[in-house]
């Protein structure tokens, strides 16, 4: 199941190649572990609000990897923190009630 996600962001983040694996699972962790930080709420696969918030966050954090930067730090998209600040609202009661 772990190698469908790493999978999943592959197919998001339009990624090929395997060389990146091992530090798209690494993101993937600290992603779920940010997200839940913030929120209080746990993982849940089938919350297509949560798994896209992941996804988002690996997605930032893979752009932007490197701590010499040329260019401005870029900050956590807003659209990234609104998902957060929706699950945080919501909690953990809406993982019984999945999008259909």
């Amino acid at each position: 199941m772990y190698d469908d996600e790493i999978q999943a962001i592959k197919d998001y983040l339009r990624i090929t190649h395997d060389n990146d694996d091992l530090y798209l699972s690494n993101l993937y962790d600290l992603a779920i572990s940010l997200i839940k930080t913030k929120t209080g709420v746990e993982y849940n696969q089938c919350d297509s609000i949560y798994q896209h918030a992941v996804f988002m966050c690996v997605a930032h954090y893979y752009d932007n990897r490197t701590s010499i930067v040329d260019k401005a730090i870029q900050e956590i998209p807003y659209s990234l923190n609104e998902l957060i600040k929706t699950i945080a609202f919501r909690g953990e009661h809406c993982h019984a009630k999945q999008d259909k």
